[in-house]
């Protein structure tokens, strides 16, 4: 896949479509759902596992690759998405919090270069596919160079980090 592609977006002229992967956060122990057998992002919803709705919802979108990091009942969870266009990427330190998930997920991100990483919860079924076009486009019109973080009611959704902001982070 070409690392700059141009294309029209909304009369506005040319811009660049800069290559944007999406690591999705599925590693957590669900534990607000209490003790025992109940994992929120194995319940399923119209018949379908949370995780594997969010990740069919990720797919959808026009991003480039999609890595979900996994930890927590793995083998559970990778079950529910064996089949899907994704790399799972195994967090053994996900006891640790989200920040590890986050270190994994971005450093195997990196490795392909994008020009952008967005990172989605997989236990955020209702952002769709329209509102992560949203973000990218938004990525995209301001060439790369900015953190784009999206607000819903006081609470961050998702956000995107440019490779030169990761060079200094990482």
């Amino acid at each position: 896949m070409p690392n700059h592609i141009h294309v029209e977006l909304m009369g506005t002229g040319i811009i660049p479509a800069l290559p944007v992967a999406v690591v999705i956060l599925a590693a957590g122990r669900s534990s607000r759902m209490g003790k025992g057998e109940n994992h929120k992002l194995l319940a399923t919803f119209d018949g379908v596992p949370l995780v594997r709705k969010s990740v069919l919802n990720v797919l959808s979108c026009q991003c480039s690759r999609v890595y979900v990091v996994t930890g927590h009942r793995h083998d559970e969870v990778l079950k529910a998405i064996c089949d899907l266009p994704v790399e799972v990427v195994r967090n053994e330190d996900y006891a640790s919090g989200m920040a590890a998930s986050l270190r994994v997920g971005v450093a195997r991100a990196q490795k392909d270069r994008p020009d952008g990483i967005m990172i989605a919860l997989a236990d955020m079924p209702a952002i769709t596919d329209l509102h992560l076009n949203l973000l990218i486009d938004a990525f995209r019109k301001n060439g790369g160079s900015h953190v784009v973080r999206a607000v819903a009611n006081g609470c961050r959704i998702s956000f995107r980090i440019s490779r030169v902001t990761l060079a200094r982070a990482f």
